[in-house]
């Protein structure tokens, strides 16, 4: 978040920049949840904001929408787009309920595996890294370790198509306090599910990562703003996730 030390090293910088140079603008980006009548967005000469309408949320022509409404609101100020897109070239296999269940009957209607399996879509290329996302929809469903065992055929299918990739197992992200306190997505069956998760890495060709860091509050729960339903995180803050994603590589 924004606090008064941050506010006060980005000043610091901005009157930096314009000592080094003065014939030179400086701008900033931001992410576009943060409200463009913030003291940090005005700091800078110029405006700039990370878009991901049409990517994370909304539809391509939202971004025309934001701009237009910001332009009538601040006619006289220069606004430009830092950032739009979403992982590069990275293929989405990913659909509503998918589970470890039913994740290799899946055909999702959207992105790389529109209307295949996964097997059609593992098999028509080789991965240099392939991620893997699974759990938060069959919290209610048996015991972490009968969950964890369908996993591993999960985890053993990728793994024969593609025996040359890096497997990046993602935990399950926590909900929010009020939701594991009210309904079967616990977090204490996360953690459990999470646990069995972490085994199977090896740290070799096959890794965990953890990103309820990034989102969890004070208590290892979800943090409330950060999610509408309680067990989702909110478009705007994928960046965060994606950000993080970044940090982890493999050289070979």
């Amino acid at each position: 978040g924004v606090n008064d030390d941050l506010m006060e090293n980005h000043r610091l910088l901005n009157d930096l920049c314009h000592r080094l140079d003065p014939t030179r603008p400086t701008t900033m980006a931001h992410a576009f949840m943060l409200d463009h009548h913030h003291p940090l967005v005005r700091l800078t000469d110029i405006r700039s904001y990370n878009l991901y309408y049409g990517w994370y949320l909304g539809d391509l022509e939202d971004n025309d929408a934001w701009f237009d409404a910001y332009h009538a609101e601040h006619p006289n100020e220069v606004i430009g787009l830092s950032e739009y897109g979403d992982l590069g070239n990275a293929d989405v296999f990913a659909d509503s309920g998918m589970s470890v269940f039913n994740l290799l009957d899946s055909k999702p209607k959207k992105g790389a595996g529109s209307d295949k399996t996964l097997n059609q879509l593992l098999e028509e290329k080789n991965y240099k890294a392939v991620f893997l996302m699974l759990g938060i929809n069959e919290l209610g469903a048996g015991t972490a370790e009968s969950w964890a065992a369908q996993y591993k055929v999960l985890l053993d299918e990728v793994r024969e198509l593609q025996p040359d990739a890096i497997i990046f197992l993602q935990a399950i992200f926590h909900t929010t306090q009020e939701k594991s306190d009210t309904t079967f997505f616990k977090n204490s069956t996360i953690d459990a599910r999470n646990a069995e998760i972490q085994k199977f890495a090896d740290n070799e060709t096959v890794f965990y990562i953890d990103c309820n860091p990034v989102f969890d509050d004070d208590t290892g729960a979800l943090t409330a703003e950060y999610s509408g339903d309680g067990v989702h995180v909110k478009a705007p803050y994928y960046v965060m996730w994606r950000d993080y994603l970044f940090q982890f590589g493999v050289v070979r």
